[in-house]
């Protein structure tokens, strides 16, 4: 006796929605089932569509354009240096509110401050350079030391370079201020004094200690990274903290003779002067 099969349709098995329509329906019939699948898969699609839109406002919400995804081409109406305030501002914004947001602020201000200083004598009242202007140089520099952070650097290591320069900046005006010690300093002593001057510059949470960020942001704001060698003796003297006290740093650096005839030593100079060359 041979064996009873049934007849295949291999669609109808493996098909997860499969509707019929009644042979015996009429034209008429016909055409309102499928109008009413139309309106229901034209419904579905935009429930879908305001789902997304919804979707994508929240996510719009949450998004912040990092430091280093901001171009110098957009929006033309701006100065690279009003991108670069409010691009901080922004950063800013988005932190808690706890010592890290307040230092950012910081870091803020002093952009601002620096950037007031920078246009004064150069930017016009109709917004437009003052042509061939001694006093747009300052400027000039000012947005060449930003363009070395776009699109280049996070927006956190912009931050931590300019509470770098407001730190020495900072000791300057007041090595500025203070009384004149004799004269007769030896050179070991002056030597020493510009190590300490370095440490504060770097230090610039204030709290008695260096981290390696710091150290880096330092070498970064003086254009010249110490030797590879240098820095691994420094960072193998490091507490098990991970940081490194004024003594120990002055320690290290003398022992190796950092500041020989380095840029950095120059740049030392220029701060601890006030910044004169």
């Amino acid at each position: 006796m041979s064996a009873f099969h049934l007849p295949r349709c291999p669609n109808a098995l493996h098909s997860k929605r499969h509707t019929v329509t009644p042979a015996f329906a009429s034209a008429q019939e016909v055409a309102g089932i499928r109008t009413k699948r139309r309106a229901k898969t034209r419904k579905i699609k935009e429930i879908d569509v305001e789902r997304l839109k919804q979707l994508a406002e929240e996510q719009k919400a949450h998004i912040h354009v990092p430091f280093h995804s901001l171009k110098q081409s957009d929006e033309p109406q701006q100065t690279l240096l009003e991108k670069a305030e409010h691009t901080l501002e922004d950063y800013c914004s988005t932190l808690p509110g706890d010592e890290s947001a307040e230092r950012c602020w910081k870091a803020v201000r002093y952009f601002e401050e620096r950037v007031s200083e920078a246009q004064e004598g150069c930017v016009l009242p109709d917004g437009s350079r003052a042509a061939g202007s001694a006093a747009c140089e300052a400027a000039e520099r000012l947005e060449d030391f930003v363009r070395q952070f776009v699109g280049q650097a996070p927006t956190h290591m912009f931050v931590q370079t300019l509470l770098v320069l407001e730190s020495a900046d900072r000791h300057a005006e007041e090595r500025k201020n203070a009384p004149r010690e004799e004269t007769g300093a030896s050179e070991e002593e002056a030597a020493r004094a510009r190590l300490v001057d370095l440490f504060y510059a770097m230090d610039s949470d204030l709290n008695g200690m260096l981290d390696v960020e710091e150290f880096r942001a330092a070498m970064r704001a003086a254009h010249r990274e110490l030797p590879g060698d240098v820095v691994a003796k420094v960072l193998e003297a490091m507490d098990i903290h991970g940081r490194l006290t004024l003594d120990q740093f002055i320690s290290i650096a003398e022992a190796e003779e950092i500041y020989a005839d380095t840029p950095l030593a120059a740049w030392l100079r220029r701060s601890a002067s006030g910044g004169q060359a």
